[in-house]
């Protein structure tokens, strides 16, 4: 079996599944890499809810929408603007609700939520953008809110609305079982061209 850094891949995930199980007493967030593309990741467990922040590449993001028929300049926009995959899964029998405008990018004492779908769609109509692409780009964003039941999940990629390279923290809200909840992950950033 091939070697890699140092662990085999079955050792590599299982180091993986051992942090995670720690994480997930404490709400903790563990760092990784995505072992398809080799992107950045951070995954949050806790408190009956998974958060998973995958970074995308911009040539990775780009060649995604100029795969569902974005022109050329709007796809390089969009792939510049900090783009994460975002998965939020409800492990709990409690019904979990969030409104993307209350998340936070915090950035040099800045706080201001993601930029919101709306926006770039409104950018994409003034761009001539063609229908058929803006439909795609709605498919793929993260909702703007959603509530899940047991085991339901949210998924979809998130503009930052920051330049590849800079660095900043997440804070992502909920409420669950009538609580307020929230995770930060701290020190994430937008990945440069690879």
């Amino acid at each position: 079996m091939a070697q890699r850094g140092g662990l085999t891949p079955i050792l590599f995930m299982l180091a993986w599944i051992a942090l995670a199980a720690q994480a997930a007493h404490g709400g903790e967030v563990v760092h990784g890499e995505d072992p398809d593309t080799g992107a950045p990741l951070w995954h949050w467990r806790g408190e009956g809810t998974s958060l998973r922040v995958a970074a995308r590449f911009p040539g990775q993001t780009r060649a995604f929408f100029l795969g569902r028929g974005f022109p050329e300049e709007a796809a390089k926009e969009y792939s510049r603007s900090c783009v994460f995959h975002i998965t939020l899964e409800n492990l709990s029998g409690e019904k979990l609700r969030y409104t993307l405008d209350q998340w936070r990018v915090r950035r040099e004492g800045q706080s201001r939520p993601p930029v919101p779908e709306q926006d770039w769609q409104a950018r994409w109509r003034t761009a001539g953008v063609p229908e058929r692409a803006r439909t795609a780009f709605d498919w793929s964003m993260f909702p703007a809110e959603e509530e899940l039941g047991q085991g339901g999940w949210a998924l979809g990629m998130v503009s930052m609305g920051l330049e590849p390279g800079q660095r900043f923290d997440l804070v992502a809200r909920w409420r669950q079982g009538g609580e307020r909840r929230e995770a930060a992950l701290e020190d994430l950033f937008c990945p440069k061209a690879r």
